[in-house]
């Protein structure tokens, strides 16, 4: 499945005040990610795309992708197991006279003979298996990466904790 989203930033819309706007999906693999910036962005409109307050893309916490005139686009697996079923993709402006629009797609596998094509090496047998694995891991760095972002912001004082 495409889970496909347009979302149009006003001018002036700074990065304290980013729109968030939830993008609905199933449980399943996500195999495809991309971000579709139109010419005039010119490196202004910026996008997270996060699951819960996970930063899945990108991955590294206070960056954000941007682009102009270009699609950003590549293929990742992550597999989005827990509910609620939905993504959050912020947006920003930091251009002072036009609004922009994004277009973010995301493909996701939600059938496990689906899911097993991108994982070439594992059959559905195994599928069983390998997937509590990287639920896991992924977990493991979502507490690693809140860990991170408390103690840079001095989370026990703030009562942020995992």
């Amino acid at each position: 499945m495409i889970y496909s989203l347009s979302i149009t930033t006003p001018a002036n819309t700074g990065q304290g005040s980013a729109l968030r706007t939830p993008l609905k999906v199933t449980r399943g693999l996500i195999w495809r990610i991309e971000i579709d910036y139109p010419p005039g962005c010119c490196g202004l409109c910026h996008c997270i795309i996060l699951d819960g307050s996970y930063h899945m893309f990108p991955a590294t916490p206070g960056e954000s992708l941007s682009a102009d005139g270009a699609v950003i686009g590549f293929d990742d697996l992550y597999y989005k197991a827990a509910a609620p079923f939905e993504l959050t993709v912020v947006t920003w402006n930091d251009d002072e006279t036009y609004e922009h629009t994004l277009n973010v797609r995301i493909g996701l596998a939600s059938n496990e003979a689906f899911i097993s094509r991108y994982l070439p090496g594992v059959t559905l047998k195994q599928l069983q298996f390998v997937l509590p694995g990287i639920e896991k891991e992924q977990e493991a760095l979502r507490v690693a990466q809140l860990n991170q972002i408390a103690s840079e912001i001095g989370g026990e004082e703030n009562g942020i904790g995992t």
